[in-house]
């Protein structure tokens, strides 16, 4: 690879990366001592962020779009034979992508600003609903599919947990704890815990209960008991 890496991503098959400033993915073959190329794919603009997911790989471009390629066969793609689908555009953190589930759908969650669009797909991607709650930028978002919630991190010091209810999405509660933009975000499937980071400080958090989106919190390497 001609210049550094500046995102990766990992599937059991195969590591993408996209250089910093450059317009195209190249893929790698894991083996257990070395990793060889398997070639590049064009990404129609300069990538800032990779994500593997279920459905694909994700990729954010410095245009303010997602392309999402299905990579059904990848020396297909490797070729020019497959077209990425687009969505956007946004004006987002290029991070705040996540892949959501809710009812029988699949779908993507993207930060715009400080509000969070819903796409699906039907016959091409289109956005279902824009969340609002955030007063400034998301930062980054990250889904657990066993609760159904989705967590958001921004830059007004809040984490949201938003999920989907009644056939629609909700916000079910701000956690307002941080005193510092919050740039990460993650959960930990196996508490489940909430982690949120800022410039000083990590958060874990814990539901207290699944149906009232309830959470306790400690800092520092406590970690709380249900409330």
């Amino acid at each position: 690879q001609s210049a550094p890496a500046y995102s990766l991503a990992v599937s059991t098959q195969w590591v993408a990366s996209a250089s910093e400033g450059g317009t195209s993915i190249e893929f790698w073959e894991l083996n257990s001592t070395s990793l060889i190329s398997l070639g590049t794919m064009a990404a129609g603009g300069r990538v800032r962020y990779l994500k593997h997911t279920a459905l694909g790989l994700l990729g954010s471009r410095e245009d303010e779009m997602v392309a999402l390629w299905p990579l059904a066969d990848l020396p297909t793609a490797l070729a020019g034979g497959e077209t990425p689908e687009t969505l956007g555009p946004f004006s987002w953190a290029p991070k705040a992508i996540e892949m959501v589930t809710f009812g029988q759908k699949q779908g993507l969650a993207v930060a715009s600003f400080a509000d969070i669009e819903i796409w699906v797909k039907l016959t091409g991607w289109s956005k279902l609903i824009r969340l609002s709650g955030h007063s400034r930028l998301v930062t980054s978002l990250s889904f657990l599919p066993s609760l159904g919630l989705l967590a958001s991190a921004s830059m007004d010091s809040n984490v949201g947990i938003w999920h989907h209810q009644g056939g629609s999405w909700k916000l079910a509660t701000l956690l307002y704890d941080h005193n510092h933009p919050v740039n990460a975000i993650a959960w930990i499937p196996s508490g489940p815990l909430l982690a949120s980071g800022d410039e000083k400080e990590l958060i874990l958090w814990r539901p207290a209960t699944s149906p009232s989106c309830e959470f306790a919190y400690s800092m520092g390497y406590y970690l709380p008991g249900f409330n």
